[in-house]
């Protein structure tokens, strides 16, 4: 059975409900992180009345995969860099009505020519139609095909081999060169640096958002969308103060939760300690893999773990929008399905999920929960319903890989 587990912006308006005490710690709420995820969390934090937040990075700047540097006259993402699709794709939602982004021009011809690096162009038909043959590996071959094989990359290097035999003008070198660009070219498509550390699954479970998936920024850079989260776009006198208590240049190596009645100990690689009521960790999963085994204390649950290491390659339970759903007020959550949660949200939409954060406040659980939650899964197990004095509402918080908040069990009396 998936674990409750609901991303802490997902629940705006149970965040008003909530009655702030004076704060004791270094912050009531830290953040780990200031990329989309970190930057998203902290401006509606801000915006709902949470002023004792901290966020720590650990690089000299903002944007994790955001970044965009200057090379000569133009602004360039050395990150993400397209908006993929117009629907269910909050980037598009934010930044498309301030008329920022614009359809990419298809009426572009794309020609494709090989060269050495003595500059001689090399075998420009055969080339063309090795192209053409990997182009169409990519977008037209079964996906339960690809899904059987090591990696994805594993899968293209051996249609690919199997191509190259019915070419003899190509040499074993210049084959190398080959498949090398095509990792390279399909790096710069799926965020990797090796195909073959992209899952074979990917094809099959990776779910593609509906619209144009080449949408780009006029003239302007992705790190636009940490803008307008933190309503500095496109009216710089309504910024939020998010940035007004980071700290930079500082790497959390270690978060301590294993005290009920302390709060969260975080420490850093310089040595430095601070303490907070909650905490939100955004890494990315990369970071995750590497590091949850020594970063948390005590350990993770295993159902957090086992998800972290089911996929060495691409961990398909973790959706990058699962980061940045905002503003959206949650009407009913329901987990009779023991392989999946939907959660229903006021305009209708559903989302389909393996762990969800809960982080109302008592007074929304007592007012709510008979809706909000599916009765039988919810109502019979904690509350009692027809005694609710003295009665304990005990919820497990999750350490959700992308939002790490109160790690502990949290009681509240009725």
């Amino acid at each position: 059975m998936p674990k409750l587990t609901l991303l802490l912006f997902l629940i705006t308006t149970t965040i008003n409900n909530i009655v702030l005490a004076e704060p004791v710690h270094d912050a009531r709420v830290i953040i780990v992180g200031s990329g989309a995820a970190g930057i998203a969390a902290a401006s509606k934090l801000l915006q709902n009345g949470f002023t004792d937040v901290k966020i720590i990075e650990a690089e000299n700047r903002i944007g994790g995969r955001l970044w965009a540097v200057k090379i000569g006259d133009y602004m360039m993402d050395m990150g993400g860099q397209w908006v993929h699709s117009e629907e269910d794709n909050v980037s598009f939602e934010l930044a498309w009505p301030l008329g920022l982004l614009e359809h990419f021009n298809y009426s572009h011809v794309f020609t494709t020519r090989f060269f050495n690096s003595s500059g001689e162009q090399l075998l420009p038909e055969v080339l063309s139609n090795i192209t053409y043959f990997y182009l169409n590996l990519t977008e037209n071959s079964d996906v339960n095909d690809i899904a059987k094989a090591e990696s994805y990359g594993d899968f293209i290097v051996e249609k690919m081999e199997e191509y190259f035999k019915r070419l003899p003008e190509v040499t074993d070198d210049m084959k190398n060169l080959i498949l090398y660009l095509f990792n390279l070219v399909q790096g710069s498509s799926d965020g990797s640096d090796d195909w073959t550390k992209l899952s074979p699954k990917m094809p099959r479970d990776y779910p593609v958002c509906k619209g144009d998936l080449s949408i780009n920024w006029k003239e302007r850079t992705y790190t636009t969308i940490l803008d307008i989260l933190m309503k500095k776009y496109p009216n710089p006198t309504e910024e939020l103060p998010v940035l007004k208590n980071k700290i930079s240049n500082s790497k959390v190596v270690k978060i301590n939760f294993d005290s009920s009645d302390a709060p969260v100990e975080i420490t850093t690689e310089e040595g430095k300690k601070y303490l907070a009521d909650h905490i939100i960790v955004t890494p990315s999963l990369g970071v995750l893999k590497a590091d949850y085994e020594k970063l948390f204390n005590p350990p993770l649950p295993d159902k957090k773990i086992n998800a972290i290491q089911k996929d060495s390659k691409v961990n398909s339970d973790v959706k990058i929008e699962d980061k940045m759903k905002l503003s959206q007020e949650v009407e009913n959550i329901n987990d009779t399905n023991p392989n999946e949660i939907i959660v229903t949200t006021a305009d209708g939409n559903n989302y389909t999920t393996s762990n969800v954060i809960i982080t109302m406040s008592l007074g929304v659980l007592k007012n709510y929960h008979k809706k909000l939650f599916n009765p039988f899964t919810f109502c019979s197990r904690t509350c009692s319903c027809t005694a609710r004095t003295e009665k304990q509402i005990n919820i497990k918080l999750i350490a959700n890989p992308f939002t790490t908040t109160l790690l502990k069990e949290l009681t509240l009396k009725s």
